[in-house]
């Protein structure tokens, strides 16, 4: 595979992460429906991680798949930081000519194989957050002696929301 090819290969990969993937992770572990549009809509990636691991949080998720969260918001951020910088170049985006690609704007130039670890590592992140999701919706729990409840500003602490 051409580096172009392997460079379009993980954008595709990385937006769907981050927008189907997360997206589903936080529909999971939300009581509101709504919840994943709105923050798709005003939270960053990082923003929506941290999210996704408070909710897993307010599920009672044991220390390791807390843990595992914040591995993944490390790693998706080094992630976020490379398809930023290829979009910031342009690499993989065509100039108007069929297979004519611009010069890097920046000095780093990916390889290869730099792309495929990438999208590699794409996947053990998709692994490894739905193994935590997993985890916080087959838990089984007493609400009413463990649920740490929600705060609502209108409501205050609700509870029992499982």
């Amino acid at each position: 595979m051409s580096l172009p090819t392997a460079i379009a290969r993980f954008l595709r990969e990385f937006e769907a992460f981050d927008s189907r993937f997360v997206n589903a992770a936080l529909g999971s572990l939300a009581t509101d429906a709504a919840l994943p549009e709105q923050a798709q809509r005003r939270l960053d990636l990082r923003a929506r991680l941290i999210l996704i691991k408070r909710l897993a949080m307010l599920r009672a998720a044991d220390n390791p798949s807390l843990a595992l969260l914040d591995r993944v918001i490390e790693r998706t951020a080094g992630l976020q930081q490379k398809y930023d910088e290829l979009m910031r170049n342009r690499f993989a985006h065509p100039c108007g000519q069929a297979g004519v690609f611009q010069e890097p704007l920046r000095v780093w130039l990916p390889t290869v194989i730099e792309i495929y670890d990438s999208i590699a590592e794409l996947e053990n992140l998709r692994r490894m957050m739905a193994a935590v999701v997993d985890r916080c919706r087959l838990q089984q729990r007493d609400p009413s002696s463990s649920d740490p409840g929600v705060f609502n500003e209108t409501r205050g602490l609700v509870t029992g929301l499982a």
